[in-house]
C-alpha cells in the first residue's frame, strides 16, 4: 500500500459519519498535501487535529521516512472541485464549468445526482441587455472538464 492510499484509508475510516471528508491527496516525492473539507466549513482547528494524526499514523506505521512534509488544508475557493459532496455543498451557489469541448457553462447550481449538474444559466434573448430567460441546463460529468465555484463579490 502506498502512502497516498493509507492516508485514504485512514481519513476514510477517521471521518466516517462526520461531516468532514477527503477532497484529494497529492504526493511529490516526500511531501504530502491533503485537502479535506466539510458539508459546512471547515476550521484552521480541524486541519492542525487531521494533520497530527495522520503524522503519528504514518509515523507509527512506518508509511514516511524521517525527512518528510505533510501539508492539510481546505481545497481552497478557487481549486476545482473534486468529489461529490462538494457538489452537494455548492448547491445555491455560483459555478464556473469548463466543458471538454473547450465550452464554458456559468450558473447557479440547482441539483447534483451521481450523473449529472444542473445548473440556472441566464440566456440572452434579445437585443437589450435586459432581455435574458433563466433556462435549466444539464450537464453530465463524462462532459465536463473542470468545475470550479465561481467567486463572486
Amino acid at each position: 500500500m502506498t502512502t497516498e492510499e493509507k492516508i485514504e484509508e485512514l481519513l476514510e475510516n477517521h471521518f466516517k459519519d462526520t461531516e468532514y471528508f477527503l477532497v484529494d491527496v497529492v504526493s511529490k516525492a516526500n511531501r504530502f498535501e491533503v485537502y479535506i473539507d466539510g458539508d459546512t466549513n471547515i476550521q484552521i482547528d480541524k486541519c492542525v487535529e487531521v494533520s497530527r494524526f495522520l503524522e503519528e499514523a504514518l509515523e507509527s506505521g512506518g508509511y514516511v521516512r524521517d525527512n518528510y512534509l505533510l501539508e492539510v488544508s481546505s481545497p481552497g475557493m478557487t481549486n476545482p472541485i473534486k468529489v461529490m459532496r462538494q457538489y452537494k455543498k455548492y448547491i445555491g451557489r455560483q459555478l464556473d464549468i469548463l466543458l471538454k469541448d473547450g465550452t464554458r457553462k456559468e450558473g447557479l447550481l440547482k441539483e447534483v445526482n451521481d450523473e449529472e449538474v444542473t445548473l440556472e444559466i441566464a440566456v440572452k434573448i434579445g437585443k437589450k441587455k435586459k432581455d435574458i430567460e433563466l433556462r435549466l441546463v444539464n450537464i453530465a460529468f463524462e462532459d465536463m472538464k473542470v468545475a470550479k465555484r465561481k467567486i463572486t463579490f
